[in-house]
């Protein structure tokens, strides 16, 4: 394996390694590399403490605005580089003994294994924790034991969920219970934070599946979810995943099911910015109505919403229609006569008239297509009874009679 690294990441890596220190690419990029992606952006860890880096790069530009952690940021022809020091543990940039390990103690401290990979040009790949196996099976494990690591910054629950997203991955049995267990923590984290993770896990292409199986999650970082019933959420994650994937529209289709009073408290808790705020809020205030089907329509529409808004709207239209479609389709449910849970020969037994039957059958199936009966004999034979009662028909006992021997009075024609 082989990294084309820029400019400015050679020129780092050439300076840190000159200067006696160890250096190593690590994380999204290697991880990038290995799955044919074109990395967006480059880390590396190295043995040099942040002091060190600074006087490696003391006539370059510098940002130290993450020194917390042990990282310096260079930037070189606009390309920002951030550079970490080796990293035991704690967050005290003057412990030299948290900043000074090896690359393996280094590795052992990080969030998931297909982020623990490394590369050089003279060591090459180098994997301490399985990492190209778990990319290769398209995998998201925790390096450490997944309770004590996201316990230690529950911030990594949302990365491991966004990798899901964006990457396509499933996530280990072990590091996916941790996650419920420790979802709760979510709440304590800046909201600017969340939302950035948000967006990026909205956008990817396995969200729909993140947002189904980690709804407790979703419930921390966005409590107005709950109030959305089973069926209500289960729509809103499969709009997500029919709209295009741009970060305001996937909100809003997520969103779409909220009162505008949710949604807009939802908005200003989570600093929306104020162009996504409106877009959402318009979304939301005309989510339930009918898009034009002429020309003419479409010309009045515009005029009405504003260039800015109607595309979307079009689009999250069209989601919600084929959301509905797909879980009527996926779920099976009843939608004729031969799907009803009870035959015409089940409602006669029940005392319906033979000359009645079809009116019944067809209430009963309108009932359950409207969702007021559940398509089931227990529900569809005490409805047909309270039917026959309020006709005032007596409805056949729920039991057979004893059939009567061949001693017995021939029964009345």
């Amino acid at each position: 394996m082989r990294l084309n690294l820029p400019w400015p990441v050679q020129y780092a890596m050439r300076a840190l390694t000159g200067a006696g220190f160890q250096a190593y690419i690590v994380g999204g990029s290697v991880r990038d590399a290995l799955l044919g992606k074109e990395p967006s952006d480059y880390d590396i860890t190295t043995s040099a403490t942040p002091d060190e880096v600074r006087a490696v790069f003391r006539r370059d530009r510098l940002v130290l605005g993450g020194l917390k952690h042990g990282t310096v940021t260079l930037i070189k022809r606009g390309m920002p580089v951030e550079i970490t020091a080796f990293h035991l543990g704690g967050d005290d940039p003057d412990d030299d003994a948290a900043l000074t390990g090896n690359l393996y103690e280094d590795v052992q401290r990080r969030d998931f294994t297909v982020n623990a990979l490394c590369w050089n040009e003279q060591a090459g790949l180098i994997d301490y924790t399985g990492g190209e196996e778990d990319i290769e099976g398209r995998l998201i494990r925790s390096v450490m034991e997944p309770q004590a690591s996201f316990r230690e910054d529950v911030a990594r629950i949302l990365r491991g969920l966004r990798l899901s997203a964006t990457l396509d991955f499933d996530i280990d049995p072990p590091t996916a219970r941790a996650i419920h267990d420790n979802c709760a923590g979510l709440s304590a984290l800046p909201v600017e934070r969340v939302l950035m993770e948000l967006k990026k896990l909205l956008c990817g292409p396995r969200a729909e599946a993140v947002l189904v199986e980690y709804r407790d999650a979703f419930e921390v970082v966005m409590p107005e979810l709950a109030s959305l019933t089973a069926g209500e959420y289960l729509l809103a994650a499969r709009r997500v995943s029919l709209v295009s994937p741009a970060p305001e529209l996937r909100l809003a289709a997520l969103m779409g099911d909220l009162s505008r009073e949710a949604a807009e408290a939802c908005a200003l808790r989570m600093r929306f910015s104020r162009v996504s705020r409106k877009f959402i809020d318009g979304a939301i205030e005309h989510a339930h109505e009918p898009m034009p089907t002429d020309r003419a329509g479409m010309r009045r529409a515009m005029n009405r919403y504003g260039d800015e808004l109607l595309p979307g709207l079009v689009e999250l239209h069209s989601a919600r229609v084929q959301a509905l479609l797909h879980m009527v389709i996926q779920e099976n449910d009843c939608v004729s006569l031969d799907q009803l849970a009870l035959t015409a020969e089940d409602v006669h037994r029940l005392g319906v008239t033979r000359r009645r039957i079809p009116e019944c059958m067809n209430g009963l199936l309108e009932r359950v297509m409207d969702g007021e009966l559940k398509n089931t004999a227990e529900a569809l034979g005490e409805a047909v009874r309270a039917g026959l009662e309020e006709q005032g028909e007596r409805p056949a006992r729920r039991t057979r009679r004893r059939r009567k021997s061949s001693g017995d009075a021939a029964p009345e024609a």
